[in-house]
């Protein structure tokens, strides 16, 4: 069931929280969080301990097995010794050096040590050499992936003398009149059209009906700016339409989104708000509901909560879907506004502006198959239609619709010089959440697609092994990866919002416009990572 209406539940003063200067301050949820949430507080002292334990335990093991230390029995202890003491002490028992060593006065460590390491050798020994070949065959996939997209992208931006996207058509420099609701007044009374078009400019004589959906879940404080960043976008009003898919639990997101919808409906934008009485397929689910009352729109653009597109947005990518009439959606590059928040927005700027700024980039300009990125992208509704529809068989939908889009024939374009604005989750367990969903939605997705690349007919044998092997297999490790390593430290990427002290780097942040004042070796080593991976 699908619940539209306009007028909010309640009244409400909400003041619009504006997405933060880019790179400055920190991020809108950031500072939602730290005022309305408090964080538990979570002692990981015995963990450490645990784990510093565990590691020491298996520490002694290897170096025993090395012969790096060697046990030795004294009287009635145990003595640890180096292995270049090992001579002397069978020489003469009763050196001097011996006593330089720490001695353990029980047997339980040495037989320890001796069970350990039967167990190492007839258990963890075998499961370990297949772990690391196996690994080591991914590794050397994922080597050759990178290798191929740094000479694409390379290739493409330095040396070519075409465009990567010379293969499309372009608009050349055909626009859509941007007039306003009083000129269409003044168009309809008698006056020429042409009266307010500026002069010199060819325009397209056809005007396509364009909609921005807005999924968005319990997004209290994105919700009003993102709203807001749709509906100043500029395109014809009669042509355009803003579609806000609300599948918020929360009555205080509800209000301040109904009533954002509620201002802007009565500034005379065509605005809906559409809530679901159940989160059925979560976003894909709500797309998929919304499609019967869109049907008579033909380019449907897709923005998630935390993202900031500019006005112009539209003007720079539909008309790309308008001259290419085989293409099936127009991708552009993320940027980000909180990139130096903590070291956990850092390092995922690198890992998402590699993603953009190179794999996307390259598979584009090879011809390669490449996904929608599930926001900041327009997609033809008849290439939405073709392909099935939205679909929440997985938790990646858009790699979903988009690898169903492609084994039916259409292309995409990756637009890398038109940015849209979003926010890294700065909260762990956001980005925990993410990376799970981002790591497992590819896994489900290959196994249930696997057999329909091998049987489709619109793809070469080349370009279906490449998505088996190369997009697949390796986007999955590569997604391992990305979410293992914060794991090592999880508590060290995360700024404790109650105090005006940055946790992670050791200095003040100050209280007024909360401005990090970041270590300059920080900076050295961010940069450095960034030359390296080629952003």
């Amino acid at each position: 069931m699908l619940r539209s209406h306009s007028t909010p539940l309640t009244t409400t003063n909400s003041s619009s929280v504006l997405l933060s200067p880019r790179y400055d301050c920190k991020s809108p949820r950031s500072l939602y969080h730290s005022k309305h949430v408090q964080k538990k507080k979570k002692s990981p002292l015995s963990t450490t301990c645990f784990i510093l334990c565990v590691f020491v335990f298996c520490l002694m093991v290897v170096l025993h097995r090395m012969e790096v230390i060697f046990v030795h029995r004294v009287g009635g202890t145990f003595s640890l010794l180096g292995s270049n003491r090992r001579g002397e002490e069978e020489k003469d028992i009763n050196d001097a050096s011996i006593s330089s060593f720490p001695s353990v006065s029980s047997e339980y460590f040495y037989w320890a040590l001796v069970t350990a390491d039967d167990i190492r050798v007839a258990f963890f020994n075998p499961v370990l050499k297949i772990f690391v070949g196996f690994t080591a065959f991914l590794s050397a996939l994922v080597a050759a992936d990178r290798v191929f997209h740094l000479y694409v992208a390379f290739y493409w931006k330095y040396l070519s003398r075409k465009g990567y996207l010379d293969k499309f058509k372009r608009p050349n420099g055909k626009r859509v009149p941007s007039y306003s609701m009083e000129e269409i007044q003044q168009s309809s009374q008698g006056s020429s059209s042409s009266s307010y078009l500026p002069p010199g400019a060819e325009y397209y004589s056809t005007i396509p009906n364009v909609v921005v959906q807005l999924p968005m879940f319990n997004e209290t404080a994105c919700c009003e700016d993102i709203i807001n960043a749709a509906c100043r976008m500029k395109w014809p009003r009669e042509h355009f339409m803003v579609q806000v898919l609300d599948d918020s639990t929360e009555l205080e997101a509800r209000e301040i989104a109904q009533s954002a919808v509620h201002r802007w409906m009565s500034r005379g934008i065509n605005i809906q708000y559409v809530c679901r009485e159940n989160r059925k397929g979560y976003k894909a689910g709500s797309m998929v509901e919304a499609m019967d009352s869109i049907e008579n729109y033909e380019y449907v653009a897709v923005f998630d909560a935390d993202f900031d597109p500019d006005s112009d947005f539209l003007f720079n990518t539909v008309p790309w879907l308008m001259e290419n009439e085989d293409v099936g959606f127009v991708q552009t590059r993320w940027t980000f506004t909180n990139a130096k928040e903590t070291v956990l927005t850092r390092v995922q700027e690198i890992s998402l502006s590699y993603h953009m700024l190179c794999e996307q980039y390259a598979r584009c300009a090879a011809g390669l198959f490449f996904n929608f990125n599930g926001t900041a992208g327009v997609w033809r509704r008849k290439c939405i239609v073709d392909s099935g529809g939205w679909n929440f068989r997985t938790t990646v939908e858009d790699m979903d619709l988009s690898l169903r889009a492609y084994l039916k024939g259409w292309k995409f374009i990756f637009l890398n010089d038109i940015t849209c604005d979003n926010e890294i989750p700065a909260e762990y367990d956001a980005y925990r959440k993410q990376q799970h969903r981002w790591s497992c939605g590819p896994m489900q997705l290959w196994r249930k697609v696997t057999k329909t690349i091998l049987e489709s007919n619109g793809v070469s044998m080349a370009k279906k092994l490449y998505l088996i092997v190369f997009f697949f297999r390796c986007e999955n490790v590569c997604r391992a990866y990305r979410q293992f390593f914060p794991l090592l430290s999880p508590r060290a990427f995360v700024c404790d919002k109650s105090r005006d002290t940055d946790p992670v780097l050791g200095v003040g942040v100050c209280a007024g416009t909360r401005h990090h004042v970041h270590c300059g070796i920080h900076q050295r080593r961010l940069e450095n990572i960034r030359r390296f991976c080629f952003v």
